[in-house]
């Protein structure tokens, strides 16, 4: 049957159509937050200590996605073992400043740089993923975590080896 032909070849294009489009954008809206996106990360706390949650946040300028889309933000260390939340911004108008707050638990001490932020861009039907890096260096030096030590009893200088300590 010739009409069933161009059933199949209306919907084929139409879906072809609906793919070129979202690839378009995606690529174009990629270009258009690879050169304005600004990101500021930073840790909001002078006594950091390794294995408790640590306030930190980032501040994203020029981050206006629209609707239908969706920008996944996560921090990237220069070593591993970080645990540090991934952020979602659903695409909508406005919002060109956002302030995204959370914590970060590091799992010992040391000085943690911070490298960049690692960016996704998706579209809501899933069909275009675009993913690049974002150069932001920042750094935190975290202590170790504080534990608490029961005090040593004191021995008198005439106790001898047996004697019960109080």
């Amino acid at each position: 049957l010739p009409q069933d032909d161009l059933v199949a070849y209306v919907l084929g294009g139409a879906a072809i159509a609906a793919l070129l489009i979202c690839t378009i954008s995606a690529l174009l809206l990629r270009l258009r937050l690879g050169s304005a996106l600004k990101a500021d990360p930073r840790f909001d706390s002078s006594e950091a200590l390794s294995q408790r949650d640590v306030p930190a946040g980032i501040i994203l300028r020029e981050s206006g996605v629209p609707p239908f889309f969706s920008v996944s933000i996560s921090r990237v260390f220069t070593n591993p073992g970080v645990e540090s939340p991934t952020h979602i911004i659903f695409g909508s108008q406005g919002h060109e400043t956002r302030h995204l707050l959370d914590t970060v638990r590091f799992p010992h001490r040391g000085i943690w740089e911070l490298s960049g932020l690692s960016i996704t861009l998706r579209d809501a039907l899933g069909l275009t993923s675009l993913s690049w890096r974002l150069e932001c260096p920042a750094s935190i030096e975290v202590s170790p975590p504080l534990i608490p030590i029961r005090p040593l009893p004191i021995v008198a200088g005439s106790a001898r080896a047996g004697d019960q300590l109080q």
